[in-house]
């Protein structure tokens, strides 16, 4: 019955400079029922950024592998160019909500995160695809250390995110 929150929901987990990590995650959603979840690489040009806005996740996961545990939101902003003052800002109202449930399931394995800053997309690159821009899902940068039990917490904020 739990399945019916995040059973069916477009997760992506793009795993930067192909660690691990990422890849356990993924196979830790999908046999908690979690059908939707899809591995990338991470984004290097115009053309991987469409294929992850054409996807139109649910939800969005940077994954990276560090010594310091840090969850941090994503920023684009900037001058779009189309038009004279037209600046444009992704909202990070549902990207906060969903890094407050990272601290209490990452504090029950043993590490503290830090909940502070953001990772910016170069409005550049992605200028041309509104939906970085426009789309208010959750998009968040995970650097997680090695640790046991890691991926289970990972899923667990993420179903806690859904289930509210």
């Amino acid at each position: 019955m739990a399945n019916l929150f995040w059973g069916k929901k477009k997760i992506a987990v793009v795993g930067v400079n192909g660690n691990p990590m990422a890849q356990r995650i993924v196979e830790e959603m999908k046999a908690q029922g979690m059908k939707g979840v899809v591995e990338l690489d991470a984004p290097k040009a115009y053309p991987d950024y469409y294929a992850l806005s054409q996807l139109e996740p649910d939800y969005v996961l940077f994954v990276y592998e560090s010594a310091q545990c840090k969850v941090k939101i994503t920023r684009v902003e900037g001058l779009l160019g189309d038009r004279l003052g037209h600046n444009v800002r992704r909202d990070t109202e549902e990207s906060r909500q969903a890094q407050s449930y990272y601290k209490h399931q990452l504090k029950m394995i043993g590490i503290d995160p830090i909940l502070l800053g953001a990772e910016e997309i170069p409005l550049r690159e992605v200028k041309d695809i509104p939906w970085f821009y426009t789309s208010k899902v959750p998009m968040l940068h995970l650097h997680l250390p090695k640790a046991e039990g890691a991926e289970k917490a990972v899923c667990k904020a993420v179903q806690d995110y859904f289930r509210e």
